[in-house]
């Protein structure tokens, strides 16, 4: 402890001299120590502007700076409502157009004649193997459906009614191999029978070889039912199918070999109108 005395000792005297002189400083009257505070700002003037103007630079970087990050916060929540407006868009024009598919569909079909009303239901599941193809509607005999009854999309028949449950129904697609629809050659008025091959197309049987069918030839709905009653269950002249090709039978000398393609692709099909007859025109 001795040694670090003197130390200690010079410490104490230097800030017993500190003290000393600025109170003498402070009891100097001020005009002795004006000139020397003159110096003395002077000698400061430079440093303090150098501070003033470097502390100024740095606030207007920091607001610069917090400018540049509130627009790219705006910019971005921009952004994220232009990306919300636009799926929105999109979500509205698909509403549009499936209801314009809906207004084409009751616009196009037509029938005279018949007492019935068009159900537009939704298409919810498709069974499209070679053996079966089928479409499942959501709607059953609580809407009115029931076999039999024609399924049409933009007015062109696509399938009939096979199954209906309560709020669930399944059609048969016209393309479907066990598919047998009666019909009627528009241009010609001959009868036929359209059935389904389990492909694209269907083919045209008892067609006479005498009928001057060609291909374009447009196939319309022509009940059998009708001949023993007057109100059936699927209306006459609904467009169903075209012929895509007529010639000779080849080996079967009294029919034609005729094929047909529906007017409307049944693969494709989102909305669909059951045609049921109206209350009372049931048989």
């Amino acid at each position: 402890m001795a040694r670090f005395r003197p130390e200690l000792r010079r410490r104490l005297f230097l800030l017993a001299y500190a003290l000393g002189v600025a109170v003498a400083i402070l009891l100097v009257p001020a005009r002795v120590t004006a000139p020397a505070r003159i110096v003395f700002t002077q000698a400061i003037g430079p440093v303090e502007h150098v501070t003033f103007n470097a502390a100024g630079d740095a606030a207007a970087t920091a607001g610069t700076l917090r400018d540049a990050f509130m627009r790219q916060e705006q910019a971005r929540q921009l952004e994220q409502e232009l990306e919300r407006l636009r799926n929105e868009r999109l979500f509205l024009r698909e509403l549009v157009l499936e209801r314009q598919r809906r207004l084409r569909s009751f616009e196009q079909l037509k029938v005279e004649g018949f007492a019935f009303h068009a159900l537009s239901v939704p298409v919810t599941a498709y069974d499209s193997s070679p053996m079966h193809q089928s479409i499942t509607i959501a709607a059953g005999t609580r809407q009115g459906v029931r076999e039999g009854l024609a399924v049409c999309a933009t007015g062109a028949v696509v399938g009939k009614v096979i199954e209906a449950g309560p709020w669930r129904s399944r059609a048969r697609l016209v393309t479907d191999a066990a598919s047998l629809l009666s019909c009627r050659v528009q241009r010609t008025r001959d009868l036929c029978v359209l059935q389904g091959t389990g492909g694209v197309h269907c083919s045209v049987d008892w067609l006479d070889r005498d009928a001057a069918v060609q291909q374009g030839d447009v196939l319309v709905t022509a009940p059998m039912d009708e001949l023993v009653s007057q109100r059936p269950l699927i209306p006459a002249g609904l467009p169903v199918a075209s012929v895509t090709l007529a010639e000779p039978g080849g080996t079967d000398p009294l029919f034609q070999r005729v094929t047909a393609a529906p007017l409307v692709n049944v693969r494709r099909l989102e909305v669909v109108e059951v045609v049921v007859p109206a209350e009372g025109e049931a048989p």
